[in-house]
C-alpha cells in the first residue's frame, strides 16, 4: 500500500517535469518489452527519485526490478531513497532470520556467506528488487522485470574478465528475453542511446534497437538548472577581466566568494594523474591522423621522433595543421597537482576539503561555507546541518569546473562524452538558479560540450558525436571489435575471419581493419608469460551493425580454435568496448 501510494505521488511529479512519462508508466505496468532512454533533470537527489519511482511502480505491478549502478556510493544513495517508499534492505532481522524487500549484491562490502544468502533469496523469489554494481546484471529474476542502468557509459560497466560483457548490452538483452522494460538513465546521453532514439538509422541487434526518450520539459528544466557560464578567453575579454589566462580569473573569484557566504562551493578538477598529448604549436588544436582521424602520439621510447596514430599506427610525415596550416607540434602535459594550495591562497581563511583517489574519498560535507576540491566521481555529498535547510541543505551554492582546456586533449572515442558526464554530475549537485546557484566552466573547451552543459541538453553533443562516428566508422554506426595479443596470432585471426583478403576487407567505403598498433605488456605479466605476450599488438575490425552477431560468432570460433589447437601466443577479443582505440 505504501509503495503504491508513493508510486502514484511520484508519477504526478514526473508527469509535471518530463515528457512521455505515461509511455514509461504503461510499459512498467504492462506485459511487453519496451526500451527507454531517460535524460534526468539536474538536482542533488533527482536521479535517485526517478529511479526509485520506477522500482516502486514495477513492484506495485507485481514485477521484479534489477538496477545496475556504477559504484557503491550510488547504491547507498538509491537505497536511502527506496526507504522513503517503505522498502527495507534484505538483512538479518532482530527476531532471527533474514528479512527485507531490497537485495544489495556486491562483492566489495559483503562477506561471501551473506552474498550467497542474498543471491539465493533473489533466485527463490523472496526478494523482488535487486540493486548493485556490475555483476547485478546476472541477478536471477524471472518474468517481465524492470532492468535499469545508471550512467551506461561509465567504465565500471565494462567487465574486465572474459568474455568481456558490457552491462548495458546484457541488461537490454535480458529485458527483451523476459518481455520486460529496459531503461538507460544518465545525465549525459551516450551516442548509443542517441542512435537508438533517432529512428531511421537504427538497426535491431540482440543488444540494441529503438528506444523511446524521456526528456525534461522546458519550463521545469529552466527552473531546476543553475545559471551556467562559460568563462573562456572571449567571454573574459568581453567582461574586461584583467586576469585572462589565469587558472581562476577574477570574475570566478567574485562569484565563488559570494557563494561562500551562504554555503559550500565545489571545484571540479581533472584526474590527479598526468597525461601527455600532441597539439598544434600555433592554434593549439589537437593533432589528428590524416588517414583515420585518430589522435597522434610520440613513441614511448622516443628513439623515433615521428608521431604515430594511436588508432591505425600510420606515421604522420609532413604533417600540417588543417586549421591554421602550421607545421610544428608541441607536447601538452595535463595534471592537477597543487590545486588545494593554490586555492587556499585565493580564498584565505576558508576551510579547504580535498576528495580524490590519491587523497581519499570524502563521503559528505556539512552545508556550511567551505571549498571542496574533487576529481570526477569523488564529489562529496552535502549534508544538511539543520532541518530548516530542507532541499537546500543537500546542494552546493556554486560549482566551478577548473582546467576545462584539458578536455581538448583527452584521448579515446568517448573522451567528450566522459567530459560532459563528469561536468554534468558535478553541476547536478548545485543549487538551481531560483536559489542563486551558479556553475562556471573555466577555460577553453569544445563548444558542443559547453553548450550541452549550459542548456542542460546532452542531445547536442550526442548528435554531433553520432554524426562524426558515422563519418569515421566508429560504433554505434558500425559494429567493431578490438583484437589483441601476439602479432602473428592477431594477423592469423584477422585472415581467418575475412579481414585480410576476405569478405570483411572493407566496411562500406571504409577499411574493415585498423592497425595493428603496438601495445604495452600487461601490468601483471611474469617471466612465464613474456614469450606469449612478446611483440604485443592491437587491431580493430569493423563490420555493418546488421552483421554484429556474425562478427561475434566468427571471433569466438577462431579464438576457440587458437586455444584448442594450442597455437602459440596470446589472443583475445572484445566486441564494442569502451576503450576501442
Amino acid at each position: 500500500s505504501t509503495v503504491s501510494e508513493g508510486a502514484a505521488q511520484g508519477y504526478r511529479r514526473l508527469t509535471a517535469n518530463y515528457a512521455d512519462v505515461n509511455v514509461l508508466h504503461d510499459a512498467l505496468t504492462g506485459q511487453r518489452f519496451q526500451s527507454f532512454v531517460f535524460d534526468s533533470l539536474p538536482g542533488a537527489q533527482e536521479w535517485q527519485r526517478n529511479m526509485a519511482w520506477m522500482v516502486a511502480t514495477a513492484l506495485s505491478a507485481g514485477k521484479a526490478a534489477v538496477v545496475e549502478l556504477p559504484t557503491m556510493r550510488e547504491v547507498e544513495d538509491l537505497m536511502h531513497m527506496l526507504r522513503n517508499y517503505g522498502l527495507k534492505p534484505f538483512a538479518p532481522a532482530p527476531t532471527g532470520g533474514w528479512m527485507g524487500d531490497v537485495a544489495v549484491l556486491n562483492a566489495e562490502t559483503m562477506p561471501a556467506a551473506d552474498r550467497y544468502r542474498t543471491y539465493l533469496a533473489v533466485a527463490l523469489g523472496q526478494v523482488k528488487v535487486v540493486i548493485g554494481t556490475r555483476a547485478v546484471m546476472y541477478a536471477p529474476v524471472e518474468g517481465p522485470a524492470l532492468f535499469a542502468i545508471l550512467e551506461d557509459a561509465a567504465y565500471q560497466n565494462m567487465d574486465g574478465m572474459m568474455p568481456y560483457p558490457q552491462a548495458r548490452g546484457v541488461m537490454r538483452l535480458r529485458a527483451k528475453s523476459h518481455g520486460g522494460v529496459f531503461v538507460a538513465m544518465a545525465n549525459a546521453r551516450t551516442p548509443q542511446s542517441q542512435w537508438e532514439n533517432t529512428g531511421p538509422g537504427t538497426v535491431e541487434t540482440p543488444v540494441s534497437g529503438y528506444s523511446t526518450a524521456i526528456h525534461p520539459l522546458a519550463s521545469p528544466l529552466k527552473d531546476a538548472t543553475p545559471w551556467v557560464r562559460w568563462l573562456n578567453r572571449d567571454e573574459l575579454a568581453r567582461l574586461a577581466d584583467p586576469s585572462i589566462g589565469a587558472r581562476v580569473p577574477h570574475t570566478a573569484v567574485r562569484v565563488l566568494s559570494k557563494a561562500l557566504e551562504s554555503g559550500p562551493v565545489l571545484l571540479s578538477i581533472p584526474q590527479d594523474n598526468v597525461s601527455e598529448t600532441l597539439s598544434c604549436a600555433k592554434c593549439h588544436r589537437q593533432v589528428r591522423c590524416a588517414k583515420c582521424s585518430g589522435p597522434l602520439q610520440l613513441p614511448a621510447d622516443r628513439r623515433d621522433s615521428t608521431p604515430r596514430c594511436r588508432w591505425c599506427g600510420a606515421a604522420a610525415i609532413n604533417w600540417k595543421c588543417p586549421g591554421c596550416g602550421h607545421e610544428r607540434m608541441r607536447v601538452v602535459r595535463v595534471g592537477a597537482a597543487g590545486t588545494a594550495a593554490e586555492l587556499a591562497g585565493l580564498f584565505r581563511g576558508v576551510p579547504v576539503v580535498l576528495s580524490s583517489k590519491t587523497q581519499g574519498l570524502v563521503r559528505d560535507v556539512a552545508c556550511q561555507p567551505m571549498i571542496v576540491i574533487a576529481t570526477p566521481g569523488f564529489e562529496p555529498r552535502v549534508r544538511p546541518v539543520s532541518a530548516e535547510q530542507g532541499s537546500a541543505g543537500h546542494e552546493y551554492r556554486a560549482v566551478a569546473v577548473l582546467d576545462a582546456w584539458t578536455s581538448l586533449y583527452a584521448l579515446g572515442v568517448d573522451a567528450r562524452l566522459d567530459t560532459l558526464t563528469a561536468w554534468m554530475r558535478a553541476v547536478s549537485l548545485c543549487a538551481p538558479r531560483s536559489r542563486g546557484g551558479q556553475a562556471l566552466i573555466l577555460g577553453e573547451t569544445d563548444p558542443a560540450i559547453a553548450q550541452s552543459l549550459m542548456l542542460w541538453d546532452s542531445r547536442i553533443l550526442a548528435a554531433k558525436d553520432l554524426e562524426e562516428r558515422v563519418e569515421t566508422g566508429m560504433p554505434p554506426a558500425v559494429a567493431a571489435a578490438c583484437v589483441w595479443g601476439r602479432r602473428d596470432a592477431v594477423m592469423t585471426l584477422m585472415q581467418r575471419i575475412g579481414a585480410l583478403g576476405g569478405d570483411w576487407t572493407a566496411c562500406g567505403e571504409l577499411p574493415g581493419m585498423l592497425g595493428p598498433v603496438p601495445i604495452a605488456q600487461p601490468d601483471t605479466v611474469d617471466a612465464r608469460e613474456l614469450e606469449a605476450t612478446a611483440d604485443r599488438v592491437k587491431a580493430v575490425i569493423r563490420v555493418p551493425q546488421s552483421r554484429r552477431a556474425e562478427l561475434a560468432a566468427r571471433l569466438h570460433r577462431e579464438t576457440s580454435r587458437h586455444v584448442a589447437s594450442r597455437e602459440p601466443g596470446e589472443l583475445r577479443f572484445r566486441v564494442d568496448p569502451k576503450d576501442l582505440i
